[in-house]
Formats: C-alpha cells, sequence, structure tokens
C-alpha cells in the first residue's frame, strides 16, 4: 500500500511538473513526506520546493543540474557572507561544499536517511519555511 502511495505521488508529481521526471532527491522527499501526509498534501509540499524553495533543482538532467548549479552557487554565496569565518573553517575542514555533492549529502544523506524521524520532520518544516537561507545556517552551525 505504501508503495502504490508513493508512487502515485510520484507520477502525479512529474504530470504537475510539466511531464518532467523527478530527480532521486525529490523522490526521496516524497517518501518521507508520505509518511506523515496525504497524497495531497505531498504534492503540494513537491510543488512548493519544485516553485519557490529549491527552483528547477528537482528535476532530472541538465535543466535539473544548471539550477542546481546555480542553488548551491547562492547558499554558498549567502553562507561566505553571513559568516566567513565559519565558511572557511568548512573549507579547511575539507567539509564538501562544492555544488558536486552539497544536495545529496547534506539534504538527502544527512536529513532525510540520518536522522530520526522527528528531528528530519523539524528540520524539513523549518527549511519549507525559511528557504535556503535555513539550508546555510544549518551548515554553519554544524561546524
Amino acid at each position: 500500500a505504501a508503495a502504490r502511495r508513493l508512487a502515485l505521488v510520484l507520477s502525479t508529481a512529474s504530470m504537475d511538473l510539466n511531464g518532467s521526471a523527478v530527480a532521486p532527491g525529490m523522490a526521496r522527499l516524497a517518501a518521507l513526506c508520505t509518511i506523515v501526509l496525504d497524497e495531497r498534501e505531498t504534492i503540494a509540499v513537491l510543488r512548493r520546493c519544485y516553485d519557490h524553495l529549491i527552483s528547477g533543482h528537482w528535476l532530472h538532467g541538465d535543466q535539473g543540474s544548471a539550477a542546481y548549479q546555480a542553488t548551491v552557487n547562492a547558499v554558498l554565496a549567502f553562507m561566505q557572507e553571513a559568516d566567513a569565518t565559519s565558511f572557511h573553517s568548512c573549507r579547511r575542514l575539507g567539509v564538501a561544499l562544492s555544488p558536486g555533492t552539497w544536495m545529496h549529502r547534506y539534504l538527502t544523506s544527512l536529513v532525510i536517511a540520518e536522522l530520526p524521524l522527528s528531528r528530519a520532520l523539524v528540520w524539513l518544516d523549518q527549511f519549507f519555511a525559511y528557504g535556503l537561507p535555513w539550508v546555510a545556517s544549518f551548515l554553519t552551525a554544524s561546524v
């Protein structure tokens, strides 16, 4: 039953996103959301992420990659401007802040895969409320 719900959400989200395939990060986010939300609410969350929080990143392929690169560069610029010391500490410690690993490592792997569900939901609530500045502050605070 859960797999069918997730398949319904992903196929509906794909149609809602102009028929574009969704990237693995969006599929993982959808899976997490379907634990606590119904299908309609989950699709609304995915749409908010797609439209407002990390526009375009969620698409699979070149368009998603370009949006992803721009998003990561914006977060890195925000971090450097907000707290240059922490930003440079991240660099010295080898914290992966490159566009190629940022979204996968911090959002998908840490938040969705590693945090206990209750904490992941709190993190996602903050992300939905504050967007990329929340992510940048989270990364800065975790160093």
